[in-house]
């Protein structure tokens, strides 16, 4: 399973980093890699980009969760 998430601020496109205790920000990259089985970044638009994307993807049948797992 792939997951985007889009933005409409092209020219940032994320770094991840170690947020100190004390600021708000910084913590959502880091959890998307450790959570995933693969992330990145992109730029929409063509030559001059209009927006960005941030996707992180699952491995479903490696963690046992394929079209054939039975319901819970």
């Amino acid at each position: 399973m792939t997951v985007s998430v889009y933005d409409d601020a092209p020219l940032a496109l994320p770094i991840p980093r170690e947020a100190r205790l004390d600021e708000p920000t910084g913590r959502g990259l880091p959890l998307v890699h450790y959570c995933s089985d693969g992330w990145g970044s992109a730029q929409h638009g063509g030559l001059e980009p209009t927006a960005k994307a941030v996707w992180f993807r699952f491995d479903l049948r490696r963690r046992g969760l394929g079209p054939d797992t039975p319901a819970r």
